[in-house]
């Protein structure tokens, strides 16, 4: 799930999105995985900052959604990631032509993966698209035994 903000309401934050929905495994029970895209203006004017005051800051903002209560008292750990840019913003037509290649019949031993090709540009949703490309695929060659590939 990914919950866009408009700059009205959030002016740092573009958007939020809870990754354990795609890798419930990867996140403790009764755990969630929360990330924040800040707004490309307030990247930069942030980018030297130190950690602690970019998660205060971004927290804030969250706190201001009042979406997600738990942020505040069950908060174990925050990662900043500095990247430019951090999400890839797609040509319209782009997720519909990457669909429509995977679903042609030479796309029975090529699969696509990546974030990148059909939703947000996140690890996590890398991963998910490449653990499920991969089980297909074992699958398409060696029918009598499917397989799962847990990335851990």
């Amino acid at each position: 799930m990914v919950l866009y903000t408009g700059r009205g309401d959030l002016p740092d934050i573009a958007a939020t999105a809870l990754q354990h929905n795609l890798h419930p495994h990867r996140v403790p029970a009764g755990r969630g995985l929360v990330t924040a895209y800040l707004r490309a203006s307030v990247s930069r004017a942030v980018w030297d900052k130190a950690d602690d005051a970019i998660v205060g800051r971004t927290a804030s903002g969250i706190r201001k959604l009042g979406v997600f209560p738990e942020i505040d008292r069950n908060c174990r750990a925050v990662h900043v990631d500095r990247r430019w840019p951090s999400v890839l913003i797609r040509r319209p037509g782009a997720y519909r032509d990457a669909a429509f290649a995977a679903s042609q019949p030479t796309s029975r031993r090529v699969h696509l993966a990546g974030g990148d090709l059909f939703g947000h540009s996140t690890t996590i949703g890398s991963l998910k698209s490449s653990e499920q490309a991969a089980s297909h695929l074992l699958t398409t060659l060696n029918p009598r035994q499917p397989r799962r590939i847990p990335i851990r």
